[in-house]
């Protein structure tokens, strides 16, 4: 180097973040992956299924779990050994109520046969995200619908299921959450995570009818009879997203109240998917949705 020149060390390069390519559910259960290809999914966890919470000289740690994105799409994902770990740290050491939204990098779909068709961890490659405050996650949970933000933390406990077991549901459902009758439950100001019993009296038509459409690219309401829908955002889609709506007129004790019960609850109680529902009434010549299902109407 010469006395007229001079030389700085600068770092210009600026390295963008890596944008990840999350695989749909619903792409995945309709058979569009590959066996030999690792993929990215998002999405919040449904209901938890089997957990082995501990190891032994054959068992290995388990956690089995339905996951959503933003389609109606429920598919089981199953977690192993250090990811397992993860979960069940997360799961006994939470607190707060609130959706678990799950992200995993470099997974793998297993295949149906003597299981259903899942998603799951491969060994010492997956990444797992649960709840992380990443720009992924974030922007998930803000797409996604008001109801599920309000999932109580009991509802995804991450719990050893023993054959033996001498608990039901109802005994789960009790033993963790405050019990109030209606009477108090209808001058509550704020939020409240509470159990109560009610008699139905009916289920109200109303205007949109049983289920309503939403879009799959912001959390807002479709609408059209048919493709392309269109949502309050101004996108314009052929996805359809069906997810259930019921307003319930119930009472206890001389108390009259109305109950609006949404996907989640609506599924667990029937027994059967929105969207699946919804196609069996086409099947069976059905087109109007204010034409309510004897199933429905007889809660």
């Amino acid at each position: 180097m010469d006395r007229w020149n001079t030389a700085d060390q600068v770092n210009v390069h600026k390295i963008p973040d890596v944008v990840l390519k999350f695989k749909p559910l619903a792409e995945i259960a309709a058979g569009r992956w590959c066996p030999d290809l690792l993929i990215h999914v998002i999405g919040y966890v449904h209901e938890v299924g089997y957990c082995q919470m501990q190891e032994g000289t054959s068992k290995k740690l388990q956690v089995n779990f339905m996951l959503k994105d933003g389609s109606d799409i429920a598919l089981n994902c199953t977690l192993w050994e250090d990811c397992a770990a993860k979960f069940i740290k997360f799961s006994n050491e939470r607190k707060e109520a609130g959706p678990i939204i799950v992200m995993l990098k470099y997974e793998k779909v297993k295949e149906e046969g003597k299981f259903p068709l899942s998603v799951t961890n491969t060994y010492g490659v997956t990444k797992l995200f649960i709840n992380d405050n990443i720009a992924e996650i974030n922007a998930f949970k803000e797409n996604l619908p008001k109801q599920e933000l309000l999932q109580s933390q009991s509802q995804l406990m991450c719990t050893q299921t023993f054959s033996g077991s001498q608990f039901n549901i109802e005994d789960e459902i009790l033993a963790n959450n405050l019990i109030m009758p209606l009477y108090e439950i209808i001058q509550l100001d704020q939020i409240t995570y509470c159990v109560t019993v009610v008699r139905v009296e009916k289920v109200n038509s109303t205007s949109f009818g049983w289920y309503y459409l939403v879009c799959c690219k912001c959390p807002k309401v479709a609408k059209g009879e048919k493709p392309p829908y269109t949502c309050e955002s101004g996108h314009n889609i052929e996805t359809e997203i069906v997810r259930y709506k019921l307003e319930l007129d119930v009472s206890y004790e001389g108390t009259k109240s109305t109950f609006v019960m949404w996907d989640r609850e609506v599924s667990q109680l029937l027994g059967i998917s929105a969207a699946q529902f919804r196609l069996n009434m086409i099947e069976a010549g059905i087109t109007n949705r204010l034409e309510y299902p004897m199933l429905i109407v007889t809660l």
